[in-house]
């Protein structure tokens, strides 16, 4: 089976994160990774260089073309490809779930047809969404025009997020306890930045993957 192309997006102080991201891709797919060509101001900038990554990857497409996209703080735990083109099926993308039954934009599997070229076209434009730290970013910005394309979640116990646990809050030093069993992939939101890399080190002990150094950003 040809690979599919998984996009990434980090800022130059995320490189640990993303260094574990990619290692657990073990080659089942073929990354594409950018740095934000400067650090980012605060967590609304961040989340607006990522709406605009990833509107340069969807414009620059092959139309139809399909493809993947995660958030450095993702894990890979099982091989995943087959499982993600099979829920997408004839639809046009298929999303985290946030834990609570809404879009989760930091990994899903798209396919570019120019309803999602115009659909992430408004999620990048939307600026009010990108004024605050809580103004949601990308993510409130991907829920509100939801409707504008056919999408649906992916299941929340294979591509697994600490949301569901924390109903959508993060707590200082938390830590997991478990992953579910069937888990694909972890991804590590809802989780402070400085507990990031501790939270990805538990899910390897937990899932008997190779432990790597994460440092703390």
């Amino acid at each position: 089976m040809t690979r599919l192309t998984c996009y990434s997006f980090s800022t130059p102080r995320q490189h640990d994160l993303y260094r574990s991201f990619l290692g657990s891709t073990d080659h089942q797919f073929d990354v594409r990774h950018q740095y934000a060509p400067r650090e980012a101001r605060d967590l609304p900038h961040a989340w607006h260089l990522k709406a605009q990554f990833i509107l340069g990857i969807v414009d620059n497409l092959s139309p139809d073309a399909t493809f993947v996209y995660a958030d450095n703080d993702v894990l890979f735990l099982q091989p995943a490809q087959e499982r993600l083109l099979e829920l997408l099926g004839d639809r046009t993308a298929v999303f985290q779930d946030d834990g609570l039954g809404r879009i989760n934009s930091g990994l899903f599997i798209a396919r570019n047809t120019s309803s999602f070229r115009e659909f992430w076209g408004r999620v990048t434009s939307a600026n009010r969404y990108y004024a605050t730290s809580d103004s949601g970013g990308d993510q409130a910005a991907a829920n509100r025009h939801r409707s504008m394309i056919d999408h649906h979640l992916l299941p929340r116990h294979e591509f697994y997020s600490p949301c569901v646990e924390l109903k959508g809050y993060a707590r200082h030093g938390w830590r997991p306890s478990r992953i579910p069993k069937g888990c694909l992939a972890y991804h590590a939101c809802c989780v402070f930045m400085h507990d990031k890399g501790p939270v990805l080190e538990a899910v390897r002990e937990l899932a008997d993957l190779p432990r790597t150094a994460i440092s703390s950003v």
